[in-house]
């Protein structure tokens, strides 16, 4: 079991505990929902991260913290997409029949909406923050194997495109489902003009899927407006 949680968790504790100046919600009193965007890579943990490899991620949303709240409502949509790795891919292939195509490529891919409480003090222009929350994880998984697909024809106004076969990706197994989870993570804000928000996050996300658990870390960066 992998411990790469600790590293982001430990360095931006460290940017957090060192602020000497903070700022809470972007400074706009006129108005009550703010809306975020971010990026990064997001790190596999535990036995999950011994069954995937670390990958890219998307998020965004939006946040209503009226200037009388001591805490926001932080609502976002997450999309996370991990390749399984070498050693499940040669594992896998070892105990098929021989007959049996070779899977040469597998996935899990993750979509989330989660609802959080994001804290942070309300003085200055650089401001750690807290957020956490519950939320609703969608996980699709999928093993495949390289084939011949069938592309069906198709035509425009003026002309037509015929169908054939080529060379492409078949999907051999697959599984989806809906599974609940939390997440809890640290970050920092740096102010802008405009009321505005570059920040750095980390938030490590649990999600009681069956019949194992998959957690992972996100290190995102994003903007606030």
């Amino acid at each position: 079991m992998r411990r790469k949680l600790l590293v982001p968790f430990i360095c931006l504790a460290f940017l957090l505990v060192s602020t000497s100046a903070f700022a809470g919600r972007p400074d706009k009193s006129w108005k009550s929902w703010f809306g975020h965007f971010s990026g990064g890579y997001t790190v596999a943990q535990g036995d999950f991260g011994d069954f995937v490899d670390d990958d890219w991620t998307l998020a965004g949303g939006a946040t209503y913290w009226p200037e009388s709240w001591p805490v926001g409502i932080d609502l976002e949509l997450a999309w996370n997409d991990f390749d399984a790795n070498s050693d499940v891919i040669q594992s896998i292939n070892e105990v098929l029949p021989p007959q049996s195509s070779q899977i040469n490529g597998g996935s899990v891919e993750s979509w989330s909406v989660t609802a959080d409480f994001i804290w942070s003090p309300d003085t200055g222009s650089v401001s750690p923050y807290i957020v956490g929350g519950i939320g609703a994880y969608y996980l699709q998984t999928e093993f495949t194997s390289p084939g011949v697909i069938y592309y069906p024809g198709f035509c425009g106004w003026w002309w037509c495109v015929p169908g054939g076969v080529a060379p492409g990706t078949v999907v051999q197994a697959s599984d989806s489902s809906w599974n609940a989870g939390l997440n809890l993570g640290i970050g920092i804000n740096f102010e802008l003009g405009m009321g505005s928000q570059v920040y750095l996050e980390a938030k490590y996300h649990y999600v009681d899927s069956d019949p194992q658990e998959v957690t992972y870390v996100p290190i995102m960066i994003g903007y606030r407006w």
